[in-house]
């Protein structure tokens, strides 16, 4: 008899023991995707920074105008009107207030970059992504230039600073290209 309840023990402990390896196993990968920052949710604009074409100077006799790139603050009073929902099936919407202004798919390259694509009649548009905080983020992309001028071939950067809503911002992380 106590040769059986010694059997029944090992085998006891030897299911409980699997049991809780698979156990730590999962848990262990659940732990590591909480750790990898998420896009997935709502995040709302509260800051857009560009490159803008910027007179430096004049001079005159002859007349000459002097130009520059320089980053500048566009953040408008509506900006926060704009807001992206990134969903786990690799969807998207773009948001003005609660109207859906464009919608797409979504694909993370890696880390630190998304391809946006807003439908088939439209080009992806690269942004890279920078996480600061688990609320607050920003995406960078690149403007094809406007008009004929003699930055034809720069870089018009723009940066757009979201937030998750009814957060407060982690802006003593984030180093922004034009004052507060």
């Amino acid at each position: 008899m106590k040769t059986f309840f010694k059997t029944q023990l090992i085998n006891i402990s030897v299911l409980l023991c699997s049991v809780l390896l698979i156990g730590c196993s999962d848990s262990d990968e659940q732990f590591q995707d909480l750790k990898s920052p998420s896009i997935i949710g709502v995040w709302e604009t509260y800051k857009i920074e560009q490159v803008v074409i910027r007179q430096k100077a004049i001079s005159f006799n002859p007349l000459k105008l002097d130009y520059s790139l320089s980053w500048f603050d566009i953040t408008g009073p509506r900006t926060s009107f704009n807001k992206y929902e990134f969903r786990d099936d690799n969807k998207f919407n773009l948001y003005y207030g609660e109207v859906v202004a464009l919608e797409g798919e979504w694909n993370r390259i890696d880390e630190n970059t998304i391809v946006l694509n807003f439908g088939p009649s439209s080009e992806e548009t690269i942004k890279t992504l920078t996480f600061y905080c688990d609320n607050t983020i920003s995406m960078e992309y690149i403007l094809p230039p406007g008009g004929k001028h003699q930055f034809q071939d720069s870089d018009f950067k723009v940066i757009e600073y979201f937030k998750r809503p009814s957060t407060v911002v982690c802006h003593e992380k984030i180093n922004y290209k034009t004052n507060q």
